[in-house]
């Protein structure tokens, strides 16, 4: 369900948000009952307690935890970096696919720039705009980030199909063609 647990790692607190309200503004602080010095109804207040964002994150947990949402999306997220890896291969301006689960970062270069001394190319954020634009004509909505806003981050929902993942890389091979 974390990252945090892949590594190894307990930590003291875990700050959770947006998708965790199901539809709802909703935030939480995680923490281990012994730091707990709140005492009952403390911790009301005008922007605190949003019972009805509480029980749609409620709620929103239960699906994940029912669905196993969180197993299929490490199975769907060994999809979606192959073949994102397998495209890397084909297409030059592709520097890094890194990702983990549904979380993918593209980072788009200039393949005739001079390389770094550990062999990367020069990020091209110029190329990830006019890719995200081409991408969008192609029906995929893309954000971007990282260094020069170069990379592209696919981030699908948990509930995206294979057969989508499919259209998805689909989209993204048109739209690099498209500004080749």
């Amino acid at each position: 369900m974390w990252a945090f647990e892949e590594s190894g790692i307990e930590p003291d607190a875990v700050l959770v948000s947006k998708a965790v309200g199901g539809g709802f503004p909703l935030a939480l602080m995680l923490y281990h009952g012994k730091y707990d010095a709140w005492r009952p109804g403390a911790h009301a207040g005008t922007f605190r307690g949003n019972q009805i964002a509480l029980v749609a994150g409620a709620a929103a947990l239960e699906v994940l935890a029912e669905e196993g949402l969180v197993e299929k999306a490490a199975v769907k997220g060994e999809l979606l970096g192959g073949l994102l890896r397998r495209l890397a291969l084909t297409r030059p301006e592709i520097g890094e696919v890194r990702g983990r689960g549904l979380m993918w970062g593209v980072e788009l270069v200039d393949p005739d720039g001079e390389a770094d001394a550990l062999g990367a190319r020069p990020a091209d954020g110029d190329r990830a705009r006019r890719v995200k634009k081409a991408c969008l004509e192609h029906g995929l909505l893309l954000e971007s980030g990282g260094r020069h806003g170069a990379v592209l981050r696919l981030l699908p929902p948990l509930t995206i199909t294979e057969e989508e993942i499919h259209e998805v890389v689909g989209a993204l091979e048109k739209a690099l063609i498209d500004c080749a």
